[in-house]
């Protein structure tokens, strides 16, 4: 009859330990849980709140090439830069002055290039060189605004 208390004595606790163990287990499950849905609630309303128009930028309706370029830099020494430029606008009406005065504008951004660095060439760079492209161009224009800038196959040698 010892043996069998012991025995039963001996489950009792071998039971007592795996339901110790299952009950911890679970504990770590729902708490990893609900860590994981936290973090996800937290980081939606952190990314909620980050400005959306330094990522996003609009895209002009209609785009006017203004041919390559190849402008001689400011810098010391031979530094030049080989850059396709395109007037953006959403104004259809526009598209006969731009081809209009398609000379004017294209030596317009030939004499904003000229003042520049191979240095301005950085990204924030481009962006303030766009930036200024369109306050000088767009006095130049009647029938609308041109409302974006854009660069294809920028080349500073």
């Amino acid at each position: 009859m010892e043996k069998k208390a012991k025995k039963e004595k001996n489950t009792k606790e071998k039971g007592k330990g795996k339901g110790k163990l299952i009950i911890i287990i679970l504990l770590l499950i729902v708490l990893g849980a609900g860590g994981f849905f936290g973090y996800r609630i937290f980081a939606a309303k952190n990314a909620s709140k980050k400005p959306a128009a330094t990522t996003e930028k609009a895209v002009s309706a209609y785009t006017f090439g203004l041919d390559e370029v190849l402008v001689n830099l400011s810098d010391e020494g031979t530094r030049y830069i080989k850059i396709q430029v395109y007037i953006g606008y959403d104004n259809k009406k526009l598209t006969t002055e731009v081809t209009e005065n398609k000379a004017i504008l294209r030596d317009m951004v030939i004499s904003v290039l000229r003042t520049k660095s191979a240095a301005d060439f950085s990204p924030e760079g481009v962006e303030k060189i766009k930036k200024e492209l369109l306050s000088k161009i767009n006095p130049l224009l009647s029938k609308g605004q041109a409302t974006n800038i854009y660069f294809n196959d920028i080349l500073v040698q």
